[in-house]
């Protein structure tokens, strides 16, 4: 597959996961946005569907690992995010294969894909932000670092009554990160840098 459409896949990956979450949690009437960790959607006879979204959505930013991962010229830091983003892409696909439950094995491998795909996540997004401050892209810079601050005060917090509304956050502000992300490299990639 070409570098192209590999980023591609990655723009694509913030938009596909939270229009897919969105929509069985309108669809589920069981389901309730603030209150109910996004995980538990894996659950019931629908849960199929959060199954095939993270695993569809890991396989997306695969891509933009793989395809960030050879834009060599970049250096070594954007190198490093594109590795990062393929661990987190394989910590997005245990969470959507190990559903979650908190007495089962597979329940305690979610809890371990969740952590995995933040804090790869976060990473890459650090690593990329600091190879952007470097080459004079202040704004992209501090939109990373805005999203690490953002996401880890969100995700690290330990209050269970806040929980699925603040995880949703950290979702759709690192979805959108990484669809800004793979379009600005798109964006270079198309002019030559």
């Amino acid at each position: 597959m070409r570098t192209g459409a590999l980023l591609g896949c990655g723009a694509a990956a913030g938009p596909v996961l939270v229009l897919a979450l969105l929509l069985q949690a309108l669809w589920r009437e069981d389901y309730d946005l603030g209150t109910d960790p996004i995980s538990s959607l894996g659950l019931g006879p629908h849960g199929w569907v959060h199954v095939v979204t993270f695993v569809l959505v890991g396989g997306l930013v695969a891509a933009l690992g793989v395809g960030t991962l050879r834009l060599d010229r970049r250096g070594r830091l954007v190198r490093v995010a594109g590795a990062l983003l393929v661990v987190m892409a394989a910590g997005l696909v245990g969470v959507g294969v190990f559903v979650v439950d908190p007495v089962a094995w597979h329940g305690r491998l979610h809890d371990v894909s969740t952590g995995v795909a933040i804090n790869a996540g976060l990473l890459a997004v650090l690593a990329i932000s600091v190879a952007w401050w470097r080459d004079g892209l202040r704004g992209r810079a501090l939109h990373g670092l805005a999203t690490v601050v953002v996401c880890a005060a969100l995700g690290w917090q330990t209050d269970p009554g806040t929980t699925a509304l603040r995880h949703t956050v950290v979702v759709v502000v690192l979805g959108a990160w990484l669809t800004m992300t793979a379009l600005w490299l798109l964006r270079d990639r198309a002019d030559g840098h």
